[in-house]
């Protein structure tokens, strides 16, 4: 990850962990929460890219979870809610090979330089057929587009940075990293920034074209 992306992260941390406390913010994360819950395995595992830990706090039932975030803001705030906390980049993390039974990242690959890089510095952590899942925006939905539209226009300093990926694009880095992937999920199938009238449904081994992000599990091979 880039300083000039740590140093946004860095500012808007505040900003950041406020719009989750927002009633469309918090549908998002109800919803990619519960995907995740359903991914993820008991154990010990990472929060790769934390933030200010909203995900770690939810997830945490019946696991150990260690955030690791590049900015110190963030792990202020996530204090009360990770387990474990570590301030480093994904693409170096401190953390004994072989010691974990899962890493997820969640709207993470969008900021690093090169995405390839993290997937193959963390492949060593997993325990043997320990899961690696990733849920990104998926480019070509009406979230992706969404965001794109914010990106262009600049309103949206945190947005501006990000590059949107396709399940396709991700799934092809994973292979060249060294991972197979044996599962897709998707949900946020509802319009970009409304708060929906019931749980969005989750989609696990079917695919939703206008969901507005994937969930893609890999093992090392």
């Amino acid at each position: 990850m880039s300083l000039e992306v740590i140093e946004v992260f860095s500012r808007y941390s505040v900003e950041y962990d406020s719009w989750y406390k927002t009633p469309y913010g918090r549908a998002v994360l109800e919803s990619e929460a519960n995907l995740l819950n359903l991914l993820l395995p008991s154990g010990v595992g990472l929060d790769l890219g934390s933030g200010t830990g909203v995900f770690a706090e939810k997830l945490a039932l019946n696991r150990e979870i260690v955030c690791l975030d590049p900015t110190s803001e963030m792990l202020v705030l996530a204090k009360s809610r990770c387990q474990h906390s570590v301030l480093a980049v994904g693409e170096h993390p401190p953390l004994r090979v072989g010691s974990l039974d899962f890493i997820y990242a969640v709207t993470v690959l969008e900021f690093l330089e090169t995405p390839l890089e993290m997937m193959v510095a963390v492949k060593g952590l997993l325990k043997p057929n320990g899961r690696l899942v990733l849920l990104s925006i998926e480019k070509n939905s009406p979230w992706g587009r969404m965001y794109a539209e914010i990106a262009e226009k600049g309103t949206d300093p945190v947005i501006s940075m990000a590059r949107l990926y396709t399940l396709s694009e991700v799934e092809e880095y994973l292979k060249t990293a060294g991972y197979k992937v044996y599962e897709r999920a998707f949900t946020l199938d509802y319009e970009p920034l409304t708060t929906p009238s019931k749980p969005p449904r989750l989609y696990i081994g079917e695919y939703c074209s206008s969901c507005g992000v994937f969930a893609v599990v890999a093992t090392p091979t």
